[in-house]
C-alpha cells in the first residue's frame, strides 16, 4: 500500500506500525527472494520491557512453581463450584 493508494480521510498518522511485518509471510512458508531480516524497533519505541533481569536456575523454578501453583488453585476452585451446583441440583430435584 503505497502513499497513492490513500483514502480520502486518511490523514497519514501511523497507528501500528508493522513496516517489520514486510516480507514475513503468515503461513510460515519461507517466499524466495525475502531473506531480508525484520527491522528492529526504535529504542524507546516498544511498550515491552527489553532489559529484564536473568533470573537463573533459582527464579525460573520459582516462577515455574507460583504459576502451576495459581493454575491448580484456579482449577480446584472451578472442581469444588462445579461440584457444589451439582450436589444443589441434586437437592433440589429430589
Amino acid at each position: 500500500m503505497g502513499k497513492d493508494d490513500r483514502r480520502e480521510d486518511d490523514d497519514g498518522r501511523i497507528v501500528a506500525d508493522m513496516t517489520f511485518l514486510e516480507d514475513r509471510p503468515l503461513t510460515g512458508i519461507k517466499v524466495p527472494g525475502s531473506d531480508s531480516a525484520p527491522k528492529p524497533m526504535e529504542a524507546g519505541n516498544s511498550s515491552y520491557p527489553t532489559d529484564l533481569p536473568d533470573l537463573g536456575k533459582e527464579g525460573r523454578g520459582a516462577a515455574f512453581r507460583g504459576a502451576l501453583g495459581a493454575t491448580f488453585l484456579i482449577g480446584g476452585v472451578y472442581i469444588v463450584a462445579a461440584a457444589v451446583l451439582i450436589g444443589v441440583l441434586i437437592f433440589i430435584w429430589k
